[in-house]
């Protein structure tokens, strides 16, 4: 059965500027969502207020894995949680890693970063006992050695994983021509959108934007179908990518 994935960088509840606020564009946030119809989801710039009124309000309801980045104090903070549908889909395992020399210490940085960043991996099984990993990221939006830098961990930490059928997912703050996602696509993994795909990040609608937001598949995928929502409009400062993807026969 095809598998439904989507990401969204949802925007900071925590922005204070007058089209951020959160209390005036949660429910389009949330409407957004819903119509998204996705089985898997992944989710930037979340933090906990904003989390617990989406899962009030929004598909997907069922189950979220995924801890905060750290500041402050150990699973607080901005997280980039995976949502999926409890009726298609069980988690096997998931974990949260910390960009730098120490992944598993919460709250940890790489050099460069003004802040921690993170990666949540999923592995899920589907109905038919078919099991797939998502990883979820946000890489910094300042420094392009940081992102390099995120991008070979992540590189290295996948070619040292289980081998499993793999849906890279987040924002990325980096086009796919830019040097930044290099150890990525070197690894394999491609883009399900078109080449002609529109923008992702548009500041609200205020600007041409770049595409930055990417879903990223390995070889064991087909891409059924793939775009860029620019339906979801002013709910956030990004547009969602939503895919659907089918597992290849193993012959």
């Amino acid at each position: 059965m095809p598998v439904r994935i989507a990401t969204w960088n949802i925007r900071s509840g925590w922005s204070v500027d007058w089209r951020s606020l959160w209390w005036r564009r949660r429910a389009r946030v949330g409407a957004a969502l819903t119509a998204l119809d996705a089985d898997v989801v992944a989710l930037q710039e979340v933090f906990a207020f904003q989390r617990r009124w989406l899962v009030r309000h929004a598909h997907p309801a069922g189950r979220w894995a995924g801890a905060g980045d750290g500041r402050g104090s150990a699973g607080r903070g901005e997280a980039v949680p995976v949502a999926w549908r409890r009726d298609r889909l069980t988690m096997v395992r998931h974990t949260t890693r910390w960009f730098g020399d120490e992944p598993e210490r919460s709250g940890s940085r790489a050099h460069a970063t003004g802040a921690p960043r993170i990666a949540t991996w999923v592995e899920l099984d589907d109905t038919d006992g078919h099991r797939f990993r998502v990883v979820n990221t946000h890489f910094d939006s300042r420094s392009a050695d940081a992102r390099l830098g995120a991008a070979e961990q992540l590189a290295h930490e996948l070619a040292t994983a289980e081998d499993l059928p793999t849906v890279m997912i987040g924002d990325f703050n980096a086009t796919l021509d830019d040097p930044e996602l290099a150890p990525l696509l070197g690894r394999g993994l491609r883009s399900v959108l078109p080449a002609g795909a529109g923008p992702t990040a548009t500041s609200f609608e205020r600007e041409e934007g770049r595409r930055i937001d990417h879903v990223l598949i390995s070889h064991h995928w087909a891409v059924t179908s793939a775009e860029v929502v620019t339906a979801a409009g002013t709910a956030s400062d990004h547009y969602p990518v939503v895919a659907e993807l089918e597992l290849r026969s193993r012959g």
